[in-house]
């Protein structure tokens, strides 16, 4: 068993750019729309100090008068058939609608989040009365079988109503792998004396008996 652990607590610019700070190792990703305010690119950013789980800090991911479908995304050496775990607190402040978050997995390596191979959470949002308050931190996490020797995460920010500002926390990351691939499957078994063994020897018998008397008769042709 491995444990991976990511306090999203350290960050650099992206490709140089200021609104795309994002945790060392993460790297952004996001759907785009031409349409001015629709799919628009998010903002990375490292979320202020009350909006942080633990002293070190976390990430956040903004939108301001958007929609939004972005995520911080990172790829993990596993082994093939190995069970993994990934997990994040999330915590969102204000209750705007259409503001929702997920983590999901992609067993196969992939870097796109769109791709339908991608295992999701259930979304975190205003909707799920159950764990949702506005401030409040909450675990969620995905399970998955790694179909590759690289697997990817994804931490989802989606905005379907434009507002203000809605703003998408992440702290305290953890991957989880089984340690464990399953083996290949076992030769099939010798078939039992009695059945299909005995059959074939028969054959194989009355197969070797033909040939012979074949051949005999055939010697025996050219002698005449």
């Amino acid at each position: 068993m491995a444990t991976y652990i990511d306090g999203l607590n350290q960050y650099y610019q992206y490709q140089g750019i200021g609104p795309l700070t994002c945790p060392v190792n993460w790297a952004p990703a996001w759907a785009f729309n031409p349409e001015e305010g629709v799919l628009d690119r998010p903002e990375f950013q490292p979320a202020g100090v009350p909006q942080t789980r633990t002293p070190e800090g976390a990430a956040a991911i903004h939108s301001r008068y958007q929609t939004i479908d972005g995520v911080l995304h990172r790829s993990f050496p596993v082994g093939v058939g190995e069970g993994v775990r990934a997990s994040v607190y999330m915590m969102k402040e204000q209750p705007e609608d259409g503001h929702a978050m997920q983590i999901g997995i992609d067993p196969t390596g992939g870097a796109s989040f769109l791709d339908e191979r991608v295992v999701w959470s259930n979304w975190y949002s205003q909707f799920d009365t159950g764990y949702w308050s506005p401030g409040a931190w909450v675990l969620r996490g995905v399970d998955a079988i790694a179909e590759s020797n690289i697997i990817t995460v994804f931490l989802r920010s989606k905005v379907d109503v434009p507002t203000e500002g809605s703003h998408a926390h992440f702290d305290d990351f953890q991957l989880v792998t089984s340690g464990v691939v399953p083996p290949d499957p076992p030769d099939p078994p010798d078939p039992p004396d009695g059945t299909l063994g005995d059959l074939l020897g028969a054959i194989e018998d009355a197969v070797s008996a033909a040939v012979e008397y074949v051949d005999q008769n055939a010697v025996q042709a050219l002698i005449v």
